[in-house]
């Protein structure tokens, strides 16, 4: 009897290490995805785009005379106007113009990253 006891507390403890070897197997296999669903997003994060270079160069030729335009009319305008344009409203122009040459010469991914890791950082300090 005793040697039956001691057969099933050993077939007992094998099993016990055959399921966490089970489980350790499952963890080692999530990590390996994890691994490549991170990498294979990494490398879509930095592959390069189509060469547009002629289409970029265009749009800024384009937005080089609008730009210059908003320039020379806020440096004509008045500080403040109750009613019409003021340096104000021709400032906030020319951040929108900027903003979009930005988009233009910057992937909107890389720009989009570059807000998030603001945000992480703000949210750090915060916490610090």
């Amino acid at each position: 009897m005793k040697i039956i006891r001691i057969l099933i507390g050993v077939l007992l403890l094998l099993t016990g290490v055959n399921a966490k070897a089970n489980v350790w197997d499952d963890v080692k296999k999530a990590t390996v995805n994890m691994k490549e669903s991170i990498e294979t997003k990494v490398d879509a994060l930095m592959a390069p785009s189509a060469d547009n270079t002629s289409e970029i160069i265009e749009k800024i030729e384009n937005f080089t005379p609008k730009f210059i335009e908003i320039r020379r009319d806020q440096k004509a305008a008045p500080k403040k106007k109750i009613f019409g344009k003021d340096k104000d409203h021709y400032e906030k122009k020319a951040q929108e113009k900027l903003s979009e040459i930005q988009e233009l010469l910057f992937d909107k991914k890389i720009i989009g990253q570059s807000e998030r890791i603001k945000q992480i950082a703000e949210k750090i300090d915060l916490l610090s």
